[in-house]
């Protein structure tokens, strides 16, 4: 007769109920001496072979990180005797009250056969045990074995990927990139086209395993892979949401969910030298949207090469000294995106050669002159400074008195981290592991999560469980949670439906365990409710002075959820003060109209006036008949900027957007400084955003009235442009645009049609005192038309470069 035991949920349940980990683990025995597939000496008649056979894990003082386990065994038997049980005691260290726990008997693969078995652990308490295996053969005698296990007080949560520098080790492989750099880099070529050896810069195959580096082409190897494996193993013994990733990952896009969002939250970075420019962009998307990377080796980020998904190939671009075009390949820059590397990662190579005696003050790590980043963004919080010194005076004056350090540094939502040396010649280094898992690692992935934490997650009504959990899309939220706790002795592992990493629909769905031992005729079961709430519509994190919009909103909606006027500030007659950033996540959208509001001033942040606040749109937003503007509250007017338009100020930026952000019949002025594109003032970047309406505007007295990069099929017609100090309009790689009926004065370039972009229509615009009017700049723009344009009072009226670039019935005059 079947016994059915329903399984109470104390406190120790809701414990292991916890969200903590996303599946069961499984160890083997390892022996007392710490090596794994070893044999315990036998107990007894010496003639008897009796062995427990010991896999894994290798090492004593082994970490888990769930307290449900099962611990796997082998045992054998020679000499006339079978083996007739074994059993396992775990014991905590020290133990409770010096009481000793008894030995259990394990399960056997089948009944009588104990060539294989398995003892399944749950643990109530975090600390140290001890866990030993006995087998006992039919005639008595005994054989044990011994591991120490460690559940620690805390675990991680973070989903974490590492990411394999495969394009770097495509271009480091004999017969590639480095035989051509040696071959002529070093001669006077006098800046010369090369036209031979092409075939060395293109369509390099990646390496799956083992390759022939450039340095040692004799035999195969797979530099820093050790280096990978260590950082790896370090991560995981803190937190067991690790993936392995490769630069075609981050190429093709899959660091991010289908709606836009971080799949993972950090990164660690390698020696990535080689990217494409559409790894390049995620990457700094990643870090954009509230994500870490952490890079982990010098020489990062450097050149940029293209990648055939069908030959599994890469090919240079630019970067390194070098650019391939139609023609051959020819010198250029060393480091492909240095402005764009020193704004958002906060550094760039410290391009002195590695046979330079450079030295260092603090070499706390014993570590010699290779490859390495300085800190040139005054933004970066030095962390650990080496204190370089010994630069040859050759060398170009910014190479000498650099910082090359450990940092952290902020960019928008997210961070960097930055160890700024080769990490890994230095990796069997005690000092430097210490400061890696120490420091490193704690700065990385987030405070820790107690095991108990998660207590207030549940509630006993009714007798029933409850997880509840914020929603993450619209489609629900992945859950995870442990198994509960059997009734039967833990001999059996409890199957749930739906099981631990499902996806869970918005509402309350109830999960069943069971758990069955077939050789007793028992069962147990337990079921609890995991409860998905609605994802919140507007948040605030304190942290980073940033809140986050991921719904259809407005300020006095955003006003009525945070209820701050130290962040958000409501003044009379439609007027807001904001002193923090809006970010509009990728399902966000938020309307600034007249309905609510003015006129918004967006300050500089209270606690440094030199660190600007700002909107920035990744999902929808649509502005209609407000004024937007800097405010400094200490002067009780909008922040003016300088010449060199070094200032920072506020600014609105879409980047990366998932729909379209349309501006009408507003004044948008004030705003931006000149120092990075995307805070010119008003910036469109990359995204969905293409098909946006601007019009019937003011935009004036910023360093670009508008910037549009990667973005096509604007609409802008019927806007007044004037003061801003670089650029009216500035479209860069964009399509389809249409620039109609725009009056444009007092600008450095009015109207600027530049880098790949084509098929753009510039017309019935009237441009006043300017120094350049309309200008299609370099060799890539084609195909865009200028026609019916009034200019006047205008320096350089239309310049046109490209290709197949037409102009008509254009009116020039010089009133």
């Amino acid at each position: 007769m079947n016994k059915k035991v329903v399984i109470s949920v104390d406190s120790a349940a809701v414990v292991s109920l916890a969200i903590l980990m996303l599946s069961v683990y499984t160890y083997s025995i390892s022996t007392a001496s710490g090596t794994g597939n070893a044999m315990a000496t036998g107990i007894g008649n010496s003639s008897h072979q009796l062995s427990i056979n010991i896999t894994n894990p290798p090492t004593q003082n082994q970490t888990i990180l769930t307290n449900f386990i099962t611990i796997n065994g082998t045992t054998s038997a020679s000499g006339g005797s079978g083996i007739k049980e074994v059993e396992v005691l775990v014991n905590k260290i020290p133990s409770n009250n010096n009481v000793t726990s008894a030995y259990k008997l394990a399960i056997p693969i089948a009944q009588g056969n104990w060539s294989k078995w398995s003892f399944p652990i749950v643990l109530q308490q975090t600390g140290l045990y001890l866990v030993k295996a006995r087998v006992t053969d039919i005639a008595g005698n005994q054989n044990t074995s011994n591991v120490i296990i460690h559940f620690p007080d805390y675990i991680y949560k973070k989903r974490v990927a590492l990411v394999e520098n495969t394009f770097t080790y495509a271009a480091y492989r004999s017969g590639g990139f480095y035989n051509f750099y040696q071959k002529y880099s070093n001669k006077d070529i006098n800046n010369k086209t090369i036209t031979t050896d092409l075939n060395l810069l293109k369509n390099r195959p990646i390496p799956h395993g083992p390759f022939p580096y450039y340095a040692h082409p004799t035999y195969l190897d797979i530099p820093y892979y050790d280096y990978f494996q260590m950082v790896q193993n370090h991560v995981k013994n803190k937190d067991p949401f690790v993936t392995h990733l490769t630069d075609v990952d981050v190429h093709e896009g899959k660091i991010f969910q289908h709606d836009g969002r971080n799949a993972y939250d950090v990164l660690f970075l390698f020696h990535n030298e080689y990217e494409t420019q559409a790894e390049y962009n995620n990457l700094r998307q990643f870090v954009s949207n509230g994500g870490t990377i952490v890079f982990t080796d010098g020489n990062v980020l450097f050149a940029e090469v293209s990648y055939d998904k069908a030959n599994d190939s890469i090919t240079l671009v630019k970067g390194h000294y070098w650019k391939i075009d139609g023609k051959g390949a020819t010198p250029s820059v060393g480091e492909r995106w240095f402005n764009e590397n020193r704004e958002w990662m906060g550094s760039n190579f410290f391009d002195v050669s590695s046979w330079e005696p450079v030295k260092f003050k603090n070499d706390a790590f014993n570590y010699t002159h290779e490859e390495e980043q300085y800190v040139t963004n005054p933004q970066a919080k030095i962390m650990l400074n080496f204190g370089a010194y010994n630069v040859p005076a050759k060398y170009p004056r910014q190479f000498h008195n650099v910082t090359i350090a450990v940092y952290k540094m902020n960019y928008i939502a997210g961070r960097v981290i930055n160890l700024s040396i080769w990490g890994h010649t230095v990796d069997t280094n005690q000092a430097f592991l210490k400061y890696f898992d120490n420091i490193i690692l704690p700065l990385a992935l987030g405070p820790p999560v107690n095991s108990t934490q998660y207590i207030d997650k549940f509630s006993n009504a009714d007798g029933t469980v409850h997880i509840t959990v914020s929603a993450t899309s619209p489609s629900g939220a992945v859950v995870n949670y442990l198994l509960p706790f059997s009734g039967i002795g833990s001999k059996f592992i409890p199957v749930c439906t739906p099981p631990s990493g499902s996806t869970f629909p918005i509402g309350k769905t109830m999960v069943k365990c069971v758990a069955t031992d077939k050789l007793d005729n028992k069962s147990d079961t337990a079921t609890f409710i995991v409860n998905v709430t609605e994802e919140p519509c507007v948040s605030y994190d304190i942290n980073t002075n940033i809140i986050n919009v991921m719904c259809k909103t407005n300020l006095s909606k955003i006003n009525e959820s945070i209820n701050n006027g130290t962040i958000l500030e409501k003044q009379a007659h439609g007027v807001w003060i904001l002193n923090s950033i809006i970010y509009v996540r990728p399902r966000g959208e938020l309307t600034i109209n007249r309905t609510d509001t003015s006129w918004l001033k967006i300050t500089n942040h209270t606690s440094n006036s030199n660190d600007a606040n700002y909107i920035l749109i990744s999902g929808k937003a649509r502005i209609d008949g407000v004024k937007i503007t800097s405010w400094d509250p200490s002067s009780n007017s909008v922040i003016r900027q300088n010449l060199r338009g070094s200032i920072s100020r506020p600014y609105i930026l879409i980047n990366n957007s998932s729909g379209s952000t349309n501006i009408s019949n507003s004044e948008i002025a004030f705003l931006g400084l000149a120092l990075d594109p995307l805070k010119y003032g008003l910036s469109y970047n990359s995204g969905q955003s293409g098909g946006s309406t601007i019009a019937n505007n003011t935009f004036h007295d910023m360093s670009a009235g508008l910037l549009s990069d990667s973005v096509g099929s604007f609409t802008i017609k019927n806007n007044k442009y004037y003061n801003n100090s670089i650029y009216g309009i500035d479209v860069n790689k964009s399509s389809n645009d249409k620039i109609s009926n725009n009056l444009l004065k007092s600008s450095h370039v009015s109207i600027l049609i530049g880098d790949d972009s084509m098929n753009n229509h510039v017309y019935s615009n009237t441009i006043t005192n300017s120094t350049f009017g309309i200008y299609i700049a370099g060799s890539k723009p084609r195909n865009n038309l200028v026609e019916n344009n009034q200019l006047s009072g205008v320096h350089y009226p239309i310049i046109s470069d490209g290709v197949n670039n037409i102009g008509k019935n254009n009116n020039v005059s010089n009133r």
